[in-house]
């Protein structure tokens, strides 16, 4: 038996040293014991290949096996399950980690497996791959699940793959990309990262999102996809479908816009697509290809499509004006409405009061008509 043992603790050992580059001149040791280090079995030094049990504190250069103990367990590398008051870790995790707190300390370091705390999961410099959960979580970037109250990757971070579900906010400042779920019940921020997937919360915030953005505030540089506010979308470019009781974009639309209350564009730009709205659409400085409708108002630059409202403002159009009033500069299609006015037309008027500036009938009744 004691033969049996040994030679499996050779082969453990050899396993293990083999992936992590073990120091050379470190002993092994098939069990520890530790009350506070260095009142312990085994010096610091030594490597554990198999079982190590603390009572208060305990650390080894690396532990494989099962690390069990009341207070903290610290080793550099731990390969294979770690359950205590605190896990400390100065090197690479591959396993199980269960405790109140984990801690990971060195650069550029992983965490391979599964990563539960009561509390606190802090991993600043470290990749997950798998499932960190706790009330606070922190890691560098992941592949996989994050789930807790609190839910952050650094300042500094590389890519996020999977799942991160916050109770109350989750923060990605600087991520390269984002592909997966983002839920947190009051704010997702990927500040710098691209995003693909779903992003759900009362505040969502990211760079680029190509998928879908629910909540009660989105605030996006580019949207490809579906952007879907409650209160408002603030979006510098869209391509795709924008809803919500307000939609600000200040660049360009390609797709649909739907604003409960209106759409407002500040800068020149092109929309080509759909701008629907109660109350206004307001994009004075933007080229609008396509349909722009509201209840009361619809301005535009240079509008190739139609406007429907109550009233309709273009520099040139070429297409349909239907409102009450209609007012554009240069005019080539139809306008129809109690009041039509333009500057030139190429079409034809039809209303109540129709007023063609550069024609030599310039005020008409009904019908006018210029080509």
């Amino acid at each position: 038996m004691k033969k049996l043992l040994a030679g499996s603790a050779a082969i453990l050992a050899l396993g293990v040293s083999a992936s992590w580059g073990a120091d050379e001149g470190a002993k092994p040791t098939v069990l520890q014991l530790a009350a506070w280090e260095p009142v312990q079995l085994a010096p610091a030094s030594w490597n554990v290949y198999g079982l190590r049990l603390d009572i208060f504190y305990g650390k080894n250069l690396n532990v494989a096996g099962l690390d069990a103990g009341l207070g903290l367990n610290s080793a550099g590398n731990t390969y294979g399950v770690a359950v205590g008051g605190a896990n400390l870790n100065e090197g690479n995790v591959y396993g199980i980690q269960a405790a109140g707190m984990n801690f990971n300390d060195k650069d550029d370091s992983t965490v391979a497996g599964i990563q539960g705390a009561l509390a606190l999961n802090y991993a600043p410099d470290t990749t997950v791959y798998g499932v960190q959960a706790a009330v606070w979580n922190e890691a560098r970037s992941f592949m996989g699940v994050q789930a807790g109250a609190v839910n952050i990757c650094r300042p500094v971070c590389g890519d996020i793959y999977g799942i991160q579900l916050g109770g109350f906010f989750n923060a990605d400042l600087r991520c390269s990309t984002f592909a997966g779920l983002q839920l947190a019940t009051v704010a997702n921020i990927a500040g710098g990262a691209d995003f693909y997937g779903i992003q759900g919360a009362l505040y969502n915030q990211t760079k680029d999102a190509a998928g879908l953005q629910l909540g009660v505030i989105n605030q996006t540089k580019n949207v490809y996809g579906v952007e879907l506010g409650a209160l408002l979308n603030r979006t510098a470019s869209v391509a795709g479908i924008q809803a919500g009781t307000a939609n600000c974009t200040a660049g360009d639309v390609r797709g649909i816009q739907i604003g409960a209350l209106f759409n407002y564009d500040s800068q020149l730009g092109d929309i080509a697509g759909i701008q629907v709205a109660s109350i206004a659409n307001h994009t004075p400085s933007s080229n609008l290809v396509g349909l722009q409708s509201s209840a009361l108002w619809n301005d535009a630059r240079d509008v190739a499509g139609a406007q429907i409202g109550l009233i309709n403002l273009s520099d040139s159009h070429k297409g349909l004006q239907i409102g009450l009033v209609n007012l554009t500069g240069k005019a080539s299609g139809f306008q129809i409405g109690l009041i039509n006015k333009a500057e030139r037309m190429t079409g034809v008027q039809i209303g109540l009061l129709n007023v063609i500036s550069s024609s030599d009938l310039m005020v008409l009744p009904i019908l006018n008509v210029q080509f």
